[in-house]
């Protein structure tokens, strides 16, 4: 039970982070834009930027109500600031007061237990019934994107004050999910599940030292971490540690990846996206290229040819002590030491690794080679994407642009530098040196239009390599149809809007 010297002790702690954070205290590594990755990241901090509103602007008690999910429900309010000493709670809480004092208003949300089919039923009967429940929705890739197609949203760019060109939105999402002038979701600093779903990979710092492996901040920086070299890299280092004569899960191994949520990012990292855009702004099908059957057999390679690459396949396996699943057998072989480099999200910082006993740094995902200029990374379908109801009251517009911009800015500044320097450990722990590293990873968020609008159809590298076959025109041969089909009424729907 908290006592009330505990209780005056937590809220004294939270309201000396929040006044930290009005005051500028949480700088840190720079992004450029989420538009031009720099090369080499940069420390140059964070500044407060403005973000071209009225310093004080009067909505007379306007009340925005979000509509969420549970899970992101703590990344727009805080309910109870007082029980909590986390940084990005209390930076979440530091907005949420700046943003009510400035604008005169209320910021509110209504919480939808994780149910795809209950959240995305849950904005149809909304908009159905014209009720203005909420104006602004945010749920996972999985959860909004449909209804796009389906009528039930309303564009960016009916919002007056957001300019999704600013340095707080994100701006391949911006360019990759638009169709003709068309953007129905947006996403960046506003939300900081951005960062955590975002795909990385992790190294042992011990493990890579103890095999005299290169620097992998300096291999990074260099432009050399390739596909090609990850694989040359990991070779050699498999040892059957429990000595039965085969590879297991007990195994020591130099690199686990799942080949599925996981391995869905390689197509964003190595620039093997399934659609592009044409002259006239609408998405078309190229993914039979030349470079994504190199994509297919370099991946194949590293998850099948090298005997030091644990490529978790299967639904589970069996240890010794334990059953493991593929969605945890990186995070368990990492934390148990038996495997040099993983991958996995940002998030892992934060809750999987939290008591990781040694120190342990952060990479980008390998480019397709060293001719490619920048290093790309993919945000999970978990993450969070921002949608507008299409009942949204034209009186309502400007209020809600004008807070809905101001929150991102501020975010950008604040929420997203907290979330950096302390949840994920930079400035306080052995993440030293994963600063720059941090800066490529968000800088290099990409978007694929095809990802977005199906997970289960544009996951063509893993639909492949899933069955252990590297026949992607096989693949494609008795698919590109279906796929061409189902993409076309996506993309007819969005001409469709404004007509």
């Amino acid at each position: 039970m908290i006592t009330m010297n505990t209780g005056c002790l937590r809220k004294a702690v939270v309201l000396f982070l929040v006044a930290a954070i009005f005051f500028g205290v949480f700088v840190s590594c720079s992004q450029s834009g989420h538009d031009s990755p720099s090369e080499s990241g940069g420390d140059g901090g964070r500044a407060q930027v403005s973000d071209g509103l009225p310093e004080k602007f009067d909505t007379d008690g306007f009340e925005i109500r979000f509509l969420t999910r549970e899970g992101m429900e703590e990344e727009i309010t805080l309910n109870d600031p007082d029980e909590s000493q986390d940084v990005v709670a209390a930076a979440v809480y530091g907005r949420q007061k700046n943003i009510e004092e400035r604008f005169s208003c209320r910021i509110s949300k209504i919480v939808e237990p994780q149910n795809p089919d209950g959240f995305k039923n849950h904005i149809r009967t909304s908009v159905s019934g014209n009720d203005n429940e909420f104006q602004i929705a945010i749920g996972h890739i999985d959860y909004v994107a449909s209804l796009a197609p389906e009528g039930y949203l309303t564009t960016w760019q009916s919002l007056p004050y957001v300019d999704l060109n600013n340095v707080w939105w994100n701006r391949s999402a911006n360019d990759s999910l638009t169709v003709s002038g068309n953007s129905f979701f947006a996403l960046g600093d506003i939300n900081y599940t951005l960062i955590t779903q975002t795909n990385c990979i992790y190294f042992n710092k011990a493990l890579v030292e103890d095999n005299q492996i290169d620097d992998p901040y300096q291999t990074v920086l260099d432009g050399r971490w390739t596909l090609d070299y990850l694989d040359a890299l990991t070779k050699n280092y498999y040892q059957d540690l429990n000595h039965n004569l085969k590879r297991d899960i007990d195994d020591m191994y130099a690199f686990t990846v799942d080949v599925h949520s996981g391995l869905n990012s390689y197509q964003n990292a190595t620039e093997c996206l399934s659609f592009r855009k044409n002259s006239d702004d609408i998405p078309e099908f190229r993914a039979n290229t030349k470079r994504m059957n190199n994509l297919v057999s370099k991946m194949y390679g590293i998850l099948y040819e090298n005997e030091s690459t644990f490529a978790a396949v299967d639904y589970s396996y069996q240890g010794e002590d334990e059953t493991y699943y593929w969605w945890d057998v990186g995070n368990r072989k990492f934390a148990g030491g038996t495997t040099i480099f993983v991958h996995g999200w940002l998030g892992n910082a934060m809750n999987v690794y939290r008591n990781f006993e040694g120190q342990y740094g952060i990479i980008p995902l390998p480019k397709y080679d060293e001719n490619q200029k920048y290093y790309h990374t993919m945000m999970d379908a978990a993450g969070p994407f921002m949608c507008i109801p299409r009942t949204l009251m034209e009186s309502e517009s400007g209020s809600v642009g004008m807070i809905i911009e101001a929150m991102a800015a501020y975010a950008y500044s604040n929420i997203t530098p907290a979330v950096f320097d302390t949840a994920l450990k930079i400035k306080y722990s052995s993440l030293e040196g994963s600063g720059k590293m941090l800066d490529l990873l968000i800088e290099g968020l990409t978007f694929d239009f095809g990802y977005v609008h199906s997970n289960d159809y544009h996951n063509i590298l893993r639909k492949v390599l899933v069955n252990k076959n590297a026949n992607l025109a096989s693949y494609l041969a008795s698919s590109q149809a279906s796929l061409i089909s189902y993409y076309g009424k996506i993309i007819d729907a969005y001409l469709e809007y404004g007509k």
